[in-house]
């Protein structure tokens, strides 16, 4: 309260504790068939971090609440894939595409203290759990079952990502380019529906998810008593990126400028344009608390990425 004085800790010292230790092993391929007009690229990687710091609940009789332990383990692997092809190569057209893959799974591989759920809205709207065998990210909440264990309602990890990003040059000056993402898999906690429902303010006011004759804009969704309810795949499809360029040829660069360019291109580019995604709020591409795993993928009241449509000049002296 801002008054002068000690405060004795409520958690216990430990000099027996160690530091955390990480390691790693990552595997590349790289090979180009037909004078590089295909490229193949693979990575694979395998971390192991041990010795991850825990808290300990100790009994209340002890005067302490907690004590700081090397209690885990944790794994993190995956593959990230990558192939070129140039699809066109001639003198008027050149058609090069670039497609990547990844994937990346999480572990608990120890455990040695008793399984707790960590997050930002707890287990009314969606958590995650911290157990043996599992993935810290996997997404859990109410109801329980008869041992007392949560439904476990997904993971925010995706299954995988891919994206495919073309570009091809024409009519001696102009390019096209485009790239399209998609994420398959993932869970997303739709706090901003809780609110709207709550609030009779949902864009689906008239809907009745469970038909009991009660509108969803009555807050129907609120009190069904599952977590489940607001966590929501957040698989996407999108058109991130169209543009549109022009070269002038190098003669008439020449003659506009006295020789003063040597290169001018105009563009149109626009980003965010198309979304197409199951997911119930705007945008299945946001968060809003923190960065680290165990504190993304919630959704309260986040703007969408915003459409932009940017004119550009490109000047080489």
């Amino acid at each position: 309260g801002g008054l002068l004085g000690s405060v004795v800790s409520s958690s216990a010292g430990n000099t027996d504790i160690k530091p955390e230790r990480a390691g790693e092993v990552e595997l590349g391929l790289n090979i180009g068939f037909l004078h590089n007009r295909v490229v193949f690229e693979a990575t694979f990687y395998n971390k192991l971090v041990k010795d991850l710091i825990q808290n300990l609940t100790l009994s209340s009789s002890t005067g302490i609440s907690t004590k700081r332990v090397n209690a885990a383990d944790l794994r993190n692997s995956g593959i990230e894939l990558g192939l070129t092809v140039v699809a066109v190569n001639t003198r008027d057209v050149n058609w090069t595409n670039r497609f990547l893959f990844w994937t990346n799974r999480t572990k608990l591989t120890r455990l040695d203290v008793p399984s707790y759920t960590s997050g930002v809205y707890g287990v009314s709207f969606g958590t995650y759990l911290f157990k043996e065998g599992y993935s810290p990210t996997t997404i859990v909440g109410r109801p329980q079952d008869e041992n007392g264990n949560y439904t476990i309602f997904g993971d925010s990890q995706p299954d995988f990502q891919t994206s495919w990003n073309s570009s091809i040059s024409f009519l001696n000056g102009f390019e096209f380019s485009f790239l399209l993402d998609w994420k398959k898999g993932g869970m997303l906690m739709n706090i901003t529906q809780y609110n709207t429902d709550a609030g009779g303010t949902s864009p689906d006011w008239n809907n009745d998810w469970d038909n009991d004759g009660i509108p969803d804009g009555n807050g129907d969704r609120v009190g069904a008593g599952s977590a489940g309810v607001y966590v929501q795949s957040a698989s996407y499809l999108k058109l991130r990126e169209v543009g549109l360029r022009y070269t002038l040829p190098s003669k008439l660069t020449n003659e506009l400028t006295k020789g003063l360019l040597s290169r001018i291109q105009l563009g149109v580019t626009g980003t965010n344009l198309l979304t197409w995604s199951p997911y119930k709020g705007y945008d299945p591409e946001i968060n809003s608390v923190g960065t680290t795993a165990t504190n993304t993928n919630s959704d309260l009241f986040n703007y969408p990425a915003t459409k932009r449509f940017l004119f550009n000049i490109q000047l080489d002296f």
